[in-house]
This record gives structure tokens, sequence and C-alpha cells, in this order.
């Protein structure tokens, strides 16, 4: 087939613009997350600075470990800092005393990781599921119990603590009270800070809700009314009595659970009630629970101050902001813009145009992207300020009804 002449010649520059646009639009999608050189995968997960997997493309205390045995690849966090204890004991029906189990063993596990957001300074971990059950299938058995501590950091800077805005405490059973410890200690029962208690009777079950039937939630005291900080913790539970029982319960429903859960990301099923290690076998790696982090050995340089040596917000575009719980500070990147504000150029401008869900611009006008934010200008022939509100034409409706009117009337006489 020939192409004629003149499309021939604008062949090129339709490729060169095709180019740069896939270009640009590449350029957008990988934007940096991490020091120049450094890896920013493990396996699915994103490694954003001060996140680092090597020696040299992290910040102190956040050391990702890559464990390259599975396929694909899981991230945990630097096992030396912060880690989980889980063990399994028992204890028996007939037991008395505080500290009434008894451990057979326990080890040591790093915390895996979901996600990290830079530009929350969050991440999200997998949390053991703490759980009590009948070690066979009356209520006179002994009970096999799973244990489970978390340590978020012992030695050094200690950037991770629990987030207590977007988790939860949860218990799931027919008669479970299980409560949140402070100090992560597998081996301590008592004392506590949270707790909420599940019961069950008759089998009067509703799936989705948590509301004390089967399943019970409680959430974390506003830290402004409680002066504290999680920085290790363990779930642990008030112990089953031979005169809970109800209904021969314990048989068909023969485990309790217990879990640090992200809010709203636990949806109760009843079939999670019956059957043996059902929540444990569901996820075996664990459920996901949420972290703060921050820059703890630091505060925010006031308004003129020079900001130190090791400053941590070096991107344009970004602030300092204190962090969300404990001591230290954290990055953002201004509104109208995203990214890594720990890193450098790491907060670029959104292209809300690009976005239409992150625009209000009216029917009538343009979208135009500016740095850190948008207009939207009317489009020819209309006014007004499509951001602000409606674009009307400059020539209304009944204006051109009036003038095809009068025209209609002056070619009628013309004829004549």
């Amino acid at each position: 087939m020939t192409v004629p002449w003149q499309y021939s010649q604008l062949l090129p520059i339709l490729l060169l613009l095709a180019t740069t646009h896939t270009i640009v639009a590449a350029d957008t999608e990988q934007q940096p997350i991490a020091l120049a050189g450094c890896p920013d995968k493990c396996g699915n997960i994103s490694i954003p600075f001060p996140f680092g997997t090597k020696a040299g493309c992290f910040r102190e205390g956040f050391e990702v470990t890559c464990n390259y045995s599975f396929n694909p690849p899981r991230a945990f966090l630097a096992q030396d800092s912060t880690f989980h204890i889980v063990g399994y004991g028992n204890y028996s029906a007939n037991y008395s005393g505080l500290n009434y189990i008894e451990v057979m063993n326990y080890s040591y596990a790093p915390v895996e990781l979901l996600d990290i957001s830079a530009s929350t300074s969050e991440l999200r971990g997998y949390g053991a599921v703490r759980s009590d059950c009948i070690d066979g299938y009356s209520k006179y058995d002994d009970h096999l119990v799973k244990l489970q501590g978390t340590f978020l950091g012992r030695n050094g800077p200690r950037p991770f603590l629990l987030s207590t805005l977007r988790n939860v405490l949860m218990g799931v059973g027919w008669n479970v009270k299980p409560k949140m410890v402070l100090g992560g200690s597998i081996f301590t029962t008592t004392g506590y800070m949270l707790a909420c208690l599940a019961y069950m009777r008759y089998n009067v079950l509703t799936n989705g809700t948590c509301t004390g039937r089967g399943c019970c939630q409680t959430s974390f005291p506003p830290e402004r009314d409680v002066n504290f900080t999680i920085g290790a913790f363990s779930v642990t539970f008030e112990p089953q009595k031979l005169s809970d029982d109800n209904d021969g319960m314990s048989t068909n429903s023969p485990c309790s659970y217990g879990m640090i859960v992200e809010s709203s990301w636990y949806n109760f099923s009843s079939e999670d009630m019956f059957g043996r290690m059902v929540l444990a076998n569901k996820y075996p790696r664990g459920v996901p629970f949420v972290l703060d982090f921050a820059i703890r050995n630091g505060s925010c340089p006031a308004e003129g101050q020079q900001p130190p040596q090791d400053y941590a917000c070096i991107s344009g575009n970004s602030n300092c902001a204190k962090a969300a719980s404990g001591d230290g500070y954290v990055c953002r990147c201004w509104d109208n813009y995203n990214g890594n504000p720990y890193i450098t150029n790491g907060c670029q401008d959104i292209d809300e145009c690009h976005h239409p869900h992150l625009n209000n611009c009216s029917s009538g006008s343009i979208c135009k992207n500016t740095p850190g934010g948008y207009e939207c200008p009317c489009k020819s022939g209309m006014r007004g300020n499509g951001k602000e509100g409606a674009c009307t034409e400059n020539f209304p409706l009944p204006a051109k009804v009036a003038v095809g009117k009068h025209y209609f009337l002056i070619v009628g006489v013309d004829k004549h």
C-alpha cells in the first residue's frame, strides 16, 4: 500500500509524539521511591526509603530482610529489633491460680510485611492469632493454647509503634474474653489494657457483624485521653471454666480466638466458630495489623530554624509533622502532591485532570493542571469559572431564538 506523500511526512512526527507520551507516562508511573541504586521491591512488596534491604539503602532502624526462599520472595522487618514470640502451652480444666498456663515451647519469628506507605508513615504486617482449644471432645479435657506476643523494638531507635487508630482487639468464640496485655510477654496472663466479651447461645449468630454474639471487638481509647504508646503487646484470654459450658457448645465449638487486627478487615462468619483451629488454618500467615513509624530521635525544626544534618524530610514540596503516636516526627507531601517525602524530589504534583474524581470542573469548562492544583477555565464562547460553578454561554438561548426570529423575518421580507 502506498502512503500519500503528505501523510508520510507526518508519520515521523506522530511517532515521536507517541514515544514522548509513552516516556512521560512511564516516568509518572515509575516515580522513584528508594535511594538511587537501591532495590525498591521484595517480591510483590514495594520498599520505599527510609526502609531498605541492603547496607546504605535504609535509615537506622528501618532495615528489611528479603527472604528469597519463598516464591515470590517475602519481606520481613529485621528480627533484631522487631519480632513475634509464638509458643504453645496448656492448662487443666480444673485450673486454679493466676498463672494457670504451662508453657511447653516458644520461638521467635520476624514480622512479615504486607505493604509500606511512606506517604502516610504506616506499614501493615502479619500478626499472630491467639487460640484456646479444648484438647479433646469434652469440657473436662485439658486446653491447648497458642501463645503470641509482639515486640516492636528493644535496643537503639524504635521507629515502630502499634497504631491505636487503625487496629482493634477482636475475639471469636462461643464464650471468650480476649485481653490485650502491654509488654509482649507470652508468660503474662494478668493485667490488661483492653478486653471484650463474646458469648453465644443456641447458635444465634449474624454473619458480617461483631456485636458480642460469637464475635466481639473493642477499640483503643483516644491517645489524647490516655498517655500511652504501645511498643510491645500480647493477647491473652480469660480462661474457660467447667461451669462456663452452655448447652454443650464446647463440643461443637472447641476453639476460641483473639487477635489485634486492622479495623474493618475481619468479617465475622459463623463458619469460623465450628471446628478446630479454623482461623489459624484460614489465615496461616496471620492477620494484618497496622504500625505507625516515625523518626523518633528528633523533632520538627522551628520556623526559620536550620534543619539538622540528619533531617529526614528532604523532598521539596514536603513538610514535617508531629508523629501520630509517640515521640518524633514524620514527613508529609504537601496537599495535591504525592510520593515519598523521605527522598530527594520524592513529592510530585498530582495531575488532577487525568483523574476525574480528583477535580470538580463543571461541564463547559476545560481542566488545566497547575503545580499544586488545577484550574477550570470555561470553553470558548462561555463565561464563568468551571471550578466555582457552571459555565454559561455568552449568547444565551433566548437571545439565539430572538435573533433567529429576526433573521427569519428579514429573509421573508427580502423574498417579497
